[in-house]
């Protein structure tokens, strides 16, 4: 049967379809040997010929013919293929490559190995600290199947923000100190932390990069990493942002779930009438209870933040430019904002000594670091040396108030 205008074609009835069909295939068959292929394999109907699974190889070489049928009868000549297997097995012979060794040691003894050698690795790079610094730029850079450090992208939301931050003269700058660090590594600018759309530019290699950080010294090596964390600063911060938001939408969904185990468990303690099975579902009600108040606690304090990162930046630097500046504004909230941001843990106190010594917090630890005066408390009589002084009375005494006594006792 065909359709109107004959373009189409296909049989009415399958039963006489498929015996006219497997001897047009039994034909070709026929004249795929004749013609000096190797083998012709006609596939069971419906299968599928895998690619991956096959190697191409010409007939000279003993390739061999794959016919596949669908369900619907249309019939595919896969030609010039074996199996890799077979291409294997030809493989031996033909290259006069002997087959590999079988390991003597077993998968379990091999691992056992494998993880006291990483052990041993592990131990060493603890005393190593020149070495660790340089795996981890290396890893940062090159990539890791464990982890993987990407740039900020610098998504603009309008043309003219992207030609404002073109001409940014702290653009110019940043892409300068990029092109220095990729001459340090002798890399392409382009390959220092690529993000998920540069698919086409390749990353360097671990063992090149880490190569090329043990030819620098530990000033070079500080500047790479500095680059490297200042070029993620907002995906690390968008990152952040979005497992907080997925963090929050999962703990809703789960309160919600357990308020509604708890509407249910009190429809059942009203319907009951068993004190067992009363006792039952009210320990339950409380376990659910204890569960909502725990979500309820964690959504509090794990609700995302509304900040958008150019701003938190902004205020993050202008704190750390002057921290008193927002003390001596002398509202409650921006002490206590300061004494979080300053300082690691509350300042202990000690009853006979009082106040203790602080811990700041990384930051501020950081940039103490950066002084390298000495620094020591002034006491009451200061630095400078003592000069004896002659003892002198500086006032006259006060007049007494007092009347002097009658004289000749009268």
């Amino acid at each position: 049967m065909a359709d109107l205008f004959g373009e189409q074609a296909y049989f009415a009835d399958a039963e006489a379809f498929w015996p006219q069909q497997n001897a047009v295939i039994a034909e070709k068959v026929e004249g795929y040997h004749a013609d000096g292929w190797a083998d012709v394999i006609v596939m069971e109907v419906g299968d599928y010929f895998a690619t991956w699974e096959h190697t191409s190889t010409d007939k000279p070489e003993g390739g061999k013919v794959f016919i596949t049928v669908s369900t619907q009868g249309e019939v595919t000549f896969h030609e010039g293929y074996i199996t890799n297997a077979e291409a294997k097995r030809r493989e031996t012979p033909e290259t006069g490559a002997t087959p590999q060794p079988k390991s003597e040691l077993t998968k379990a003894a091999q691992n056992y190995v494998d993880l006291h050698r990483y052990a041993a690795v592990r131990a060493d790079i603890l005393g190593r600290s020149d070495l660790a610094l340089r795996l981890l730029a290396a890893h940062m850079l090159a990539g890791s199947s464990l982890w993987s450090v990407e740039r900020d992208p610098q998504k603009t939301a309008k043309p003219e923000i992207a030609d404002s931050l073109a001409a940014s003269p702290a653009q110019h700058a940043f892409e300068a100190e990029r092109d220095e660090i990729a001459a340090l590594l002798e890399i392409e600018s382009e390959q220092i932390l690529p993000t998920r759309n540069d698919w086409h530019v390749m990353r360097p290699d671990l063992g090149t990069m880490l190569a090329q950080l043990m030819t620098l010294n530990d000033e070079d090596v500080m500047r790479i990493l500095t680059f490297s964390m200042a070029d993620m600063f907002r995906d690390i911060w968008d990152d952040r942002i979005a497992t907080l938001t997925q963090h929050h939408a999962a703990q809703k969904t789960e309160l919600k779930r357990i308020e509604a185990d708890i509407r249910k468990a009190a429809d059942l303690l009203i319907a009951t009438g068993s004190a067992a099975t009363m006792r039952a579902i009210e320990a339950k009600i409380d376990k659910l209870e204890a569960q909502k108040a725990l979500i309820a606690e964690d959504l509090q304090k794990s609700k995302p933040k509304t900040t958008d990162f150019d701003g938190s930046f902004r205020t993050a630097m202008n704190f750390l430019a002057n921290p008193w500046k927002l003390w001596e504004t002398g509202k409650p909230l921006d002490r206590q904002t300061v004494l979080k941001l300053v300082f690691d843990a509350p300042i202990p106190y000690a009853r006979d000594t009082g106040f203790r010594t602080a811990k700041t917090t990384l930051p501020f630890r950081v940039l103490g670091d950066l002084d390298d005066e000495e620094n020591k408390m002034a006491e009451r009589q200061g630095f400078e040396p003592w000069v004896p002084v002659k003892a002198q009375r500086l006032s006259k005494p006060a007049r007494s108030t007092t009347p002097a006594p009658l004289r000749g006792g009268g």
